[in-house]
């Protein structure tokens, strides 16, 4: 009986691992477009232009840069669209959609910055474009 559990279970396990959705490739060049605020006396509001180049992707984990800033993430959720990373301290959400060519070419993102002793708080939300 224990062996015919232990079949059963490694069957299933088997099964998950191979019906897991492959994680989509998301290597290249970003145009990012974000709409921010950020917490100084008075609340400064504007919007930040820059380029995220992911340059290296192993399964659902990546790592570029944004600017100068080391961006490092991993994809999750349905179909492995979910997009959750940082860069310079910023912790992002964000999703992918629309697609070309079998590749998605835009990703949504929010994100928010506690502050440092150069920085103060900040949060945005925007999207970012494949070149």
């Amino acid at each position: 009986m224990k062996r015919k559990l232990a079949s059963v279970a490694l069957l299933s396990l088997v099964s998950g691992v191979a019906s897991a959705a492959p994680c989509p490739d998301v290597v290249g060049t970003w145009q990012i477009t974000l709409a921010c605020v950020a917490q100084d006396p008075p609340p400064r509001f504007g919007t930040r232009l820059s380029e995220g180049v992911i340059s290296a992707q192993e399964g659902c984990v990546f790592a570029g840069m944004i600017g100068d800033d080391a961006w490092v993430g991993a994809l999750a959720g349905d179909g492995n669209r979910t997009v959750h990373s940082d860069f310079g301290g910023a912790k992002v959400v964000g999703e992918l959609s629309a697609r070309r060519g079998g590749l998605f070419t835009e990703m949504s993102f929010t994100y928010t910055f506690p502050g440092d002793d150069v920085a103060p708080p900040t949060a945005c939300t925007g999207t970012a474009t494949r070149l």
